[in-house]
């Protein structure tokens, strides 16, 4: 039941009755029905504005290829982040459930764990396995690595680290993704 609303999502887009009908009889003759639900979505992903199909591609990046789960706060901060340019908090607030809802249901933002995932396990194990990887989520772990070294390289971070513990409790608490771009750069 986990599938019906990406799938129903994906009818929405649609324009004739006929396009309808014939997702609906794609996905009844499909062997794999899980893939077709994601296979559509990704269509209907990429149907969007280019800015909009952009930022939804670099949060199913980010939420594939992460090598933890990311809190709400530290996914903000990694979407973000500017290559070549330093911290601007105005480029750190914004609404999060917006940019979730450019993935057309395919992301979740789970408030019991201040985090944001993939809205199945089925979802990660259809993007892991490589036959279904499209070509910008082959490239992503390189711009991940990227921004975590543009996070990383902050003219806040260039006094060096912090003196105590207290001081570096409030620089986590300023830099919420501070902790995972210093942990996993290199393992992206």
């Amino acid at each position: 039941f986990v599938l019906v609303e990406p799938f129903l999502n994906s009818l929405r887009s649609e324009r004739t009755v006929g396009a309808i009908n014939d997702a609906l009889r794609a996905l009844k003759e499909s062997p794999d029905k899980i893939s077709t639900v994601y296979e559509r979505t990704l269509k209907r992903i990429d149907s969007h504005a280019p800015k909009d199909q952009q930022m939804a591609r670099w949060i199913l990046a980010w939420i594939i290829l992460a090598k933890r789960p990311l809190s709400c706060q530290e996914f903000q901060h990694s979407l973000n982040v500017r290559i070549g340019e330093d911290f601007d908090k105005d480029y750190f607030s914004g609404n999060l459930e917006e940019s979730v809802a450019l993935c057309a249901g395919l992301v979740v933002i789970n408030k019991k764990s201040d985090s944001v995932q993939l809205m199945h396990h089925t979802a990660r194990l259809y993007f892991k396995n490589p036959a279904n990887q499209p070509d910008w989520i082959c490239s992503a772990n390189e711009k991940i690595a990227g921004a975590c070294i543009a996070y990383l390289s902050f003219s806040a971070f260039s006094a060096g680290p912090c003196s105590s513990d207290e001081l570096l409790r409030a620089r986590l608490r300023k830099f919420p993704f501070l902790a995972y771009a210093a942990q996993e750069w290199g393992n992206h």
